[in-house]
């Protein structure tokens, strides 16, 4: 069954005007200088692949060794497992159940998203503002229907404390369909060669 894109909507609306005091006291207290500055994701996609989405960042440390995090609220039955970032400085980004929790008790999580969180495995090392690419490869479930996709972006604080500079940001909508049956053919067909290739 499809789901809603007004349901989709009305929960979005929800979640947001939750956040809105919870960020402007955090603001007082806390701060990292990492901004999302671009988000690019397709606007559809087929259900049991992958697509990538790009996040553009603007950073700036404090003085340098900082450990950024980038997190994604997905649909429940998806999954990220690949995250790295290119651009100014290169890295992986390992999945962190410390800060995919630590961001659930902050921000919540709408009726059928969980929050899955990447910590870079290396610190920081330049000390001026640098900018950097986050590709993350998401992986879809058997279910159709219309998705919205939230990021949060950031610095660890300190032990499973992890700050950020704004509220998390939305992508673009997306509309995931059925693999057509030409689509599942010819990726058993590619998956039986790959096999092949491998022996």
């Amino acid at each position: 069954m499809y789901k809603s894109e007004s349901t989709a909507i009305s929960l979005r609306c929800i979640w947001l005007i939750s956040l809105v005091a919870l960020t402007a006291i955090t603001l007082i207290t806390t701060g990292c200088n990492v901004t999302i500055e671009d988000i690019d994701m397709p606007a559809s996609g087929c259900t049991d692949s992958t697509f990538e989405v790009g996040l553009d960042l603007l950073c700036l440390p404090y003085e340098g060794g900082e450990i950024g995090y980038c997190a994604a609220l997905l649909p429940d039955g998806w999954s990220t497992d690949t995250v790295y970032y290119t651009g100014d400085c290169e890295g992986g980004m390992t999945y962190s159940s410390n800060c995919s929790s630590y961001l659930f008790l902050q921000f919540g999580e709408p009726t059928g998203y969980s929050w899955s969180g990447f910590v870079a495995d290396s610190a920081n090392v330049l000390l001026n503002s640098f900018s950097v690419n986050v590709t993350m490869e998401v992986l879809t479930d058997s279910v159709p229907g219309t998705f919205w996709l939230a990021f949060q972006v950031g610095w660890e604080s300190g032990m499973n404390s992890y700050d950020w500079e704004d509220p998390p940001h939305y992508g673009n909508e997306i509309e995931i369909s059925p693999l057509s049956f030409d689509q599942v053919t010819w990726g058993t067909i590619k998956s039986c060669f790959g096999q092949l290739v491998q022996r």
